[in-house]
């Protein structure tokens, strides 16, 4: 007999973090990710333990809203410069995203619908902001149908500031992947619904969950390291030029590519350093600069340093995705300089 549970993720009207800087590149290419995801992302099938349960998302919603978003900066820039009167016009999305989600199985004794509802939406959002950075924000998301309503909100942010890095900086590339080949790669590492990592590449996608429900804070430079440490398996307070070194080979990074590695990479080793060994002086929560002239410098103190650490590693694993690795894996290679003969 077949068990169900059916639920609804509804995101806010809002949620657009990113500015409409280099809209024409990125916007097409979340349409793009949306419209692959209707399919590749429609259907899943989870097991935990001998428990056995299909999913099923309709993606219909978030796709529209994404096309008349594009559509709407396409009105207001097609004369490439925007108007005002245009801009009062333009039709934006205004209500909120409703995607139904149906959770059914068969042979579970005790069925946990939610958790498994709950589970994909997490896994639906590392896997679209990894092919298209930045196309999936579920901040301020709600997931409804059941007397309890988890805790779904998830910010794009980490993906934003990648983009953004890659579109002004021009390096690290971040790319636009096929999302049907992100979700070959994210099954092949991800195992199942497991609340406890399995290899190391599952320890990075924790940490980017992590990492997307936390406003501005130290506490980000320490998961970014939690997750540069796992992907380039230098354990935690290895030498860091190991870790830098890495990082370069992955990315196939040249000289001067190699220098900005390391000048970024440093400023975030040495607020880490800072916080880890009581030496940083971190701010209010409230961060009001009205209050005190110093929070601003403060704040994008972190903000600088994160914003090329969040280029660095989504550049890294989207490296991995196009060599056809599950994750990197290192080998030391020892030489000698031979007697003469």
């Amino acid at each position: 007999m077949t068990h169900s549970g059916k639920f609804e993720l509804v995101l806010p009207s809002g949620g657009q973090t990113s500015t409409d800087e280099g809209w024409q590149k990125y916007r097409p290419a979340f349409v793009n990710a949306w419209e692959s995801a209707a399919v590749n992302l429609r259907a899943h099938k989870i097991i935990v333990g001998t428990d056995s349960y299909l999913v099923s998302v309709d993606w219909t919603s978030t796709l529209k809203r994404q096309k008349r978003y594009h559509a709407a900066l396409r009105y207001i820039y097609r004369d490439k410069t925007p108007s005002v009167g245009r801009l009062l016009k333009a039709r934006f999305p205004q209500h909120p995203a409703r995607n139904p989600i149906e959770v059914s199985t068969e042979n579970a004794k005790t069925p946990h619908f939610l958790s498994i509802a709950e589970s994909v939406v997490h896994d639906a959002f590392l896997t679209m902001n990894i092919a298209a950075p930045g196309c999936c924000n579920f901040y301020r998301a709600s997931l409804l149908g059941d007397r309890i309503e988890p805790n779904v909100s998830m910010s794009s942010d980490i993906f934003d500031s990648a983009l953004y890095v890659s579109l002004k900086d021009g390096w690290p590339e971040i790319a636009f992947l096929n999302l049907s080949r992100v979700v070959d790669w994210y099954h092949s590492v991800r195992n199942g619904a497991a609340q406890v990592p399995s290899n190391p590449m599952e320890r990075v996608l924790f940490a980017l969950l992590h990492l997307s429900r936390i406003d501005i804070s130290p506490v980000e430079v320490v998961w970014l390291f939690y997750a540069f440490e796992s992907l380039l398996q230098t354990r935690a307070g290895e030498n860091f030029s190991s870790l830098v070194k890495r990082l370069c080979l992955l990315l196939n990074a040249n000289e001067q590519q190699s220098g900005i590695v390391r000048r970024r990479m440093r400023d975030l080793y040495d607020i880490r350093s800072g916080i880890v060994h009581g030496g940083y002086e971190i701010s209010h929560p409230m961060h009001d600069s009205a209050l005190d002239k110093r929070t601003d410098e403060s704040v994008m103190k972190i903000l600088r340093a994160v914003d090329y650490g969040h280029a660095f590693l989504v550049a890294a694993i989207q490296k991995t995705i196009l060599n056809d690795w599950r994750f990197p894996t290192f080998d030391e290679v020892i030489s000698g300089d031979r007697l003469p003969s």
